[in-house]
């Protein structure tokens, strides 16, 4: 999805998500609160965004119940390896995972990376 970052009539405070307005080029709440600067980004930018958020999200929904089994009664079992394997993983910080679960990790900032690459790279 390409977005077009020059557009501005659709801002949205990316601290917030507030409505937002570039004033002399300065990024300004349409009722400024003070807490924060305004961070902007394009709403295009920020849905192709959570649809990126969205697939990663799914296609890790549709790995994981393919990993349990779905019990008659409409729960669904988690293997034991898995619940080991995926604790661990969780309290584990990035930079203690092993390379395979770091590159796994890379390949889904990739994705992000190329949507900014095919947006100019900034907001």
């Amino acid at each position: 999805m390409s977005v077009d970052l020059g557009k501005l009539s659709d801002d949205i405070c990316i601290v917030c998500g507030k409505a937002a307005r570039r004033v002399n080029g300065y990024p300004m709440h349409s009722e400024p609160d003070g807490s924060h600067v305004a961070r902007m980004v394009s709403s295009e930018l920020r849905e192709a965004m959570a649809h990126l958020c969205h697939e990663q999200w799914s296609g890790w929904m549709r790995y994981l119940f393919s990993k349990g089994a779905l019990n008659e009664d409409g729960t669904w079992t988690m293997p034991s390896w898995a619940v080991k394997r995926w604790q661990r993983q969780m309290i584990t910080p990035y930079s203690d995972l092993s390379e395979d679960e770091q590159d796994s990790d890379r390949k889904e900032a990739d994705r992000f990376l190329a949507l900014f690459a095919a947006n100019g790279g900034h907001e």
